[in-house]
This record gives structure tokens, sequence and C-alpha cells, in this order.
């Protein structure tokens, strides 16, 4: 990829990343709202990376901004909020999330729609 950013927007209230959850057969899980606000994620990277050369994958050291759009004022930890953003794209936008050198995460309020913005950027070798 060259030094473009790709930006996209994930409508709807930011969510954490919950925690895994123990089962009842001893295995754990991830709770039914994180794969889904994980899979919105997803579909909206998918969505903006569409075109004559698909979706695309970072190999080298990444930025990444994303940006919060809340609407409620749950108490949440901002940085499970981008955990479950970061998680989401692995393996889609990134090989890994460890390529991460610069990142800048930032909640704001709203009374209008809430979303998530997200931005990401190749810094080169």
């Amino acid at each position: 990829m060259t030094r473009e950013a790709v930006m996209f927007v994930v409508p709807g209230e930011p969510r954490s990343k919950g925690r895994p959850r123990l089962g009842r057969n001893g295995r754990t899980y991830t709770p039914a709202a994180t794969r889904e606000a994980e899979k919105a994620v997803e579909q909206a990277w998918q969505i903006a990376t569409t075109g004559p050369t698909g979706t695309r994958m970072v190999h080298d050291r990444i930025g990444v901004e994303i940006g919060f759009v809340c609407k409620h004022r749950r108490r949440r930890d901002l940085d499970n909020m981008a955990k479950l953003v970061l998680d989401a794209l692995n393996g889609l936008a990134y090989v890994d999330d460890e390529q991460i050198d610069l990142m800048t995460v930032q909640r704001m309020w709203t009374s209008g729609e809430p979303e998530t913005r997200v931005m990401i950027w190749s810094l080169g070798e």
C-alpha cells in the first residue's frame, strides 16, 4: 500500500470490547455483542476498500486514528473501545496490530448520530 490513507465510518453507538466469557463446557467465548460490533467494523473496512484493487492489507508500519462519536454517556474505557476496532481489523487491514507505531484515539459527544471514524495509513518501512 502506498502512503495514502484509508478512511471509513462505522455507524452506530461505539462499543467496548467485552471480556471473554467462560461457557458451561469450560471453554471461553467472545460475547455476541462484541462479535456483532467487530463484524460492523470489518464490513465498513471492506466497503471502504472495495474497488479496482480490492481489499488492501498493509504489511509495513502503520498509523491509526480512531474517533468515537458517542451519544450515550455510559461509562466505557477508551482503551477497550479502541481494542474492539483494532482486533476487528487484525488480519484484514493489517497483518497484526503490532505494526501500529502511531495511534490517536479520541472520544467526542454528539446529540446527532453516533459513529466510529477510523483512518489507517502506512508509515513506510
